[in-house]
């Protein structure tokens, strides 16, 4: 559908030039001023569509990671080769989703900060701010996870520690008990590595959050640059220039989504 878009605008400019001939005076003035604003408006109309198509195509077939940046640092991450997020209750994380070692994690903050971005792969930056009001988290059925306890434990470099040594607080374990109640706890905590720790509690937090949300949620937080997406798309840097009611009328035109209350 490229082609056809691109024959069109060759074709307007050669009927602009045709009328363009005719006119004289004031009239080919307006017209000439006309004749530029399509050409800009229809050639920007080109161009954020195949914005668009390549962010569509993006995410529909490649690579997705997502991370969770706190203070300019990327403090948990995963990469998500197919199907959902974590659930709740697992003891591992899925097949489907690759926990980010602190080195990986540690290169992905120059691709955020910078211009360039690999082209195979959707970098989705969920920030601070978005995971702010989330709930108590359980992990592994068993073991609460705060959200004081969160931020504590993604900034740890012992996330395991973190989360036995809460456990062991909220349980009141005396001190004369505290190794068998670590060594129990540490057992709860199953599979998970502490890279795995902490990308499962970030894609669990995240999940409960968008929980109920409606589509306009996501749109207004990737205004606000609260939520990142690399490469840097120009759809997405049009959203800042978009009034919120016009962008909540189109997604009511083309989700089903619940009315806001007057």
């Amino acid at each position: 559908m490229q082609l056809p878009l691109i024959v069109g605008i060759i074709i307007l400019i050669i009927a602009l030039s045709i009328i363009f001939k005719f006119m004289k005076g004031a009239l080919r003035i307006i017209i000439s001023l006309l004749s530029v604003l399509f050409v800009i408006v229809a050639a920007l109309a080109v161009i954020i569509y195949i914005d668009a198509r390549a962010a569509n195509d993006l995410m529909r077939n490649g690579t997705k990671t997502m991370l969770y940046l706190a203070d300019d640092d990327v403090l948990a991450g995963a990469t998500i080769t197919s199907g959902g997020l974590i659930i709740e209750g697992e003891s591992a994380l899925p097949e489907n989703i690759i926990a980010l070692d602190a080195d990986t994690r540690t290169g992905y903050e120059a691709i955020i900060t910078g211009e360039q971005a690999p082209e195979d792969e959707l970098i989705i930056v969920i920030t601070e701010p978005v995971l702010a009001d989330q709930a108590t988290l359980t992990l592994n059925d068993d073991i609460t996870i705060p959200k004081t306890v969160f931020d504590d434990v993604m900034r740890s470099d012992e996330p395991r520690q973190a989360i036995i040594d809460e456990a062991l607080r909220e349980r009141g374990v005396p001190a004369a008990g505290a190794e068998t109640a670590a060594a129990e706890v540490d057992d709860q905590l199953g599979e998970f590595t502490d890279d795995e720790l902490k990308a499962a509690l970030f894609l669990m937090a995240f999940g409960r959050v968008m929980e109920g949300k409606e589509p306009t949620y996501m749109v207004e937080r990737l205004q606000r640059e609260e939520i990142l997406l690399r490469p840097r798309f120009l759809t997405i840097k049009l959203l800042k220039h978009i009034p919120d009611k016009l962008l909540e009328q189109a997604l009511n035109k083309t989700m089903i989504i619940p009315q806001r209350e007057a």
